[in-house]
């Protein structure tokens, strides 16, 4: 079982990249300038890219909370924690 648990995490984490870069794609792309599309419909573009980002990162959290992708993705070097913790 543990090969199988650690093959769909990986699969889980795959997905997870290929969202993240479709998204990225999207909301960094240029339309064609020989055959330009209505600025109305670049900006619905726009913002569902960003909705895109936005939604990936909250389900991106969340896997990693429950623990769902490959410790690789979600456990930080010891030496970074200092970078993250809160100063009063």
């Amino acid at each position: 079982m543990k090969i199988i648990d650690a093959i769909s995490k990986w699969l889980l984490a795959v997905l997870m990249t290929g969202w993240f870069g479709v998204s990225i794609i999207f909301l960094a792309g240029d339309d064609d300038p020989t055959n330009p599309m209505p600025l109305l419909l670049f900006f619905v573009i726009k913002v569902f890219a960003f909705g895109s980002l936005c939604l990936w990162g909250k389900v991106f959290m969340h896997l990693c909370n429950i623990h769902a992708l490959p410790s690789i993705l979600t456990d930080l070097p010891e030496e970074f924690d200092d970078e993250f913790e809160e100063e009063d």
